[in-house]
C-alpha cells in the first residue's frame, strides 16, 4: 500500500472518531489543528529532499513548537492572536512559494554545471592500466 493511502485512511479514521465523540466541533478542531500546526511546517520541509513520512512527522513536531512560538512573538507586536496566526501562516506560505521557485532555479543551474564538466574518457583510464 502506498503511503498516501495509509495517510488518507488514518485521516478518515481520526475524523470519524472525532465526529462520533465530539460532533462537528471535533472535526473542525482536528482540521484546524492540521491546517495551523502541520501544514506550514510540511510546506517548509517540502523544500528539502526528505521523504513524505519524514516531512509529516518532523513537520508535526516543528509545527507544534515553532509555529506556536512564531505566533507568540508576532502577538507581542500585533495584539491579536487571530491576526498573528494569519500573519505567520501567510509568511510561511510565502516563504514556501518563493523558496520553491528558487530551489527549482538552483537545481536547473546545478544540472547545467554538472553537464559542463569535462567527462573523463574510459579509453584514457584503460590505457593507463595496460602500461
Amino acid at each position: 500500500m502506498k503511503t498516501i493511502h495509509l495517510i488518507g485512511i488514518a485521516t478518515l479514521i481520526i475524523l470519524l472518531a472525532s465526529f462520533f465523540i465530539l460532533g462537528i466541533t471535533g472535526v473542525r478542531t482536528v482540521i484546524g489543528m492540521f491546517l495551523i500546526f502541520v501544514l506550514p511546517a510540511y510546506l517548509l520541509l517540502d523544500l528539502t529532499s526528505l521523504d513524505s513520512e519524514e516531512k509529516f512527522f518532523i513537520g508535526t513536531t516543528l509545527g507544534i513548537s515553532l509555529f506556536a512560538l512564531a505566533v507568540f512573538f508576532v502577538d507581542r507586536i500585533v495584539p491579536s492572536m487571530r491576526i498573528s496566526t494569519v500573519v505567520v501562516y501567510v509568511i510561511v506560505v510565502l516563504v514556501w512559494y518563493f523558496g520553491r521557485g528558487k530551489l527549482k532555479k538552483r537545481s536547473k543551474h546545478s544540472k547545467e554545471v554538472v553537464q559542463d564538466k569535462p567527462q573523463h574518457s574510459t579509453e584514457h583510464q584503460t590505457n593507463q592500466g595496460n602500461t
